[in-house]
């Protein structure tokens, strides 16, 4: 469900850093428990975005994800483009990285 396009598919964005990115989920939902099955140690982080309008379905909680990703021992990075007024909500679930713009 955060696999989606602005005007490129953001898993072409991520094979262009040299990634290769893997679904978790379905196009309308991605659960916890599938969130947990999915990550392993070879994964090397975990990618959501935060936007109101692109993402799809039922949205997942991000305390949580970010909680079973370093459970596993996964960095995460959210994606918070467009969201500056929700830097502080971002910065407190744990996640590693959280990008955004400024404008």
């Amino acid at each position: 469900m955060h696999a989606v396009n602005f005007g490129q598919p953001i898993t072409q964005v991520i094979r262009l850093s040299g990634a290769i990115p893997v679904l978790a989920g379905s196009e309308k939902n991605c659960s916890p428990k599938d969130l947990e099955r999915l990550l392993n140690k070879n994964q090397t982080a975990c990618l959501f975005l935060a936007s109101s309008f692109l993402t799809k379905g039922k949205p997942i909680d991000f305390y949580e994800a970010v909680a079973i990703a370093h459970n596993k021992g996964i960095s995460v990075i959210i994606d918070g483009a467009a969201q500056d007024l929700q830097i502080k909500e971002l910065l407190a679930t744990g996640a590693d990285l959280v990008l955004v713009s400024a404008q």
